[in-house]
């Protein structure tokens, strides 16, 4: 099931570095996962950064978990082990 909100947070966090992304992954563990909290951290810890929406942070929880990226691409594309598996 695809959810087009979902493709929106995922290119918004490409406009993110990977090292603002380990941030946004550390402070949400700092909020044990809880969105808004991490969100008041964040602005507490860079006021004069731009400020993710509350949502980013768990999308980049959820990339790291389930892909082992902070980063998602957005069509499907095979890997090595699927393309053998093919031929």
């Amino acid at each position: 099931m695809e959810f087009p909100h979902f493709r929106y947070i995922e290119h918004a966090m490409n406009r993110y570095m990977n090292a603002e992304l380990a941030g946004m992954h550390f402070i949400y563990d700092l909020a044990n996962g809880n969105e808004s909290v991490a969100f008041q951290l964040n602005v507490g810890k860079y006021p004069m950064k731009r400020q993710p929406n509350h949502q980013t942070c768990t999308r980049v929880y959820l990339n790291l978990a389930e892909h082992g990226s902070f980063r998602v691409t957005f069509d499907y594309t095979p890997t090595n082990s699927e393309i053998d598996l093919m031929a």
